[in-house]
C-alpha cells in the first residue's frame, strides 16, 4: 500500500523550514481526517506567511507585523490546537515479555479478592 499523495504547497516555498512544516501539518491534517481543499488552502497561506518570515530574517530584512496577522488567522482556523495527538509521532509501546511466557499484564499487582478485602474493612484491618 502506497502512502496517499500529498497536493504541493498552492504558493512556491523558498525555505526547507517552511517545506518541513507544511509536510508535518499536512500528514497531521490528514490522520484527522479533516485535509479537504478548503483547509490545504489555509495551510498554503499559513506556510507561505512562515516562508517569508523566514526569509526576511535569513536577509536581515524588516519582518512585517501583518506576516504574523495573516499566519495566526490562518492557523486559527487550521485549529491547529486540536490536532497536538496527530503532530506526535507515533510510538508503539514495547510487547509485555512477560506475555510469551502466558502471564498476563500484570502492571496493577495481583488481583486480590475482593470478599477477603470487605471483611477485612469491615474488621478495621
Amino acid at each position: 500500500m502506497q502512502p496517499a499523495q500529498t497536493a504541493p504547497c498552492l504558493f512556491p516555498l523558498r525555505t526547507e523550514g517552511a517545506q518541513q512544516e507544511y509536510r508535518s501539518i499536512v500528514e497531521a491534517l490528514a490522520r484527522a481526517g479533516r485535509m479537504d481543499v478548503h483547509n490545504h488552502r489555509l495551510l498554503s497561506s499559513y506556510v507561505a506567511q512562515l516562508d517569508n518570515i523566514i526569509v526576511a530574517q535569513q536577509q536581515k530584512r524588516q519582518i512585517r507585523g501583518s506576516w504574523f496577522t495573516q499566519m495566526d488567522r490562518a492557523r486559527n482556523k487550521l485549529k491547529l490546537h486540536e490536532l497536538e495527538n496527530h503532530l506526535q509521532p507515533v510510538v508503539e509501546r514495547p510487547p509485555n515479555k512477560f506475555a510469551l511466557a502466558g502471564f498476563a499484564n500484570c502492571s496493577g499487582g495481583a488481583p486480590e479478592n475482593t470478599a477477603a478485602r470487605n471483611v477485612r474493612r469491615d474488621r478495621g484491618i
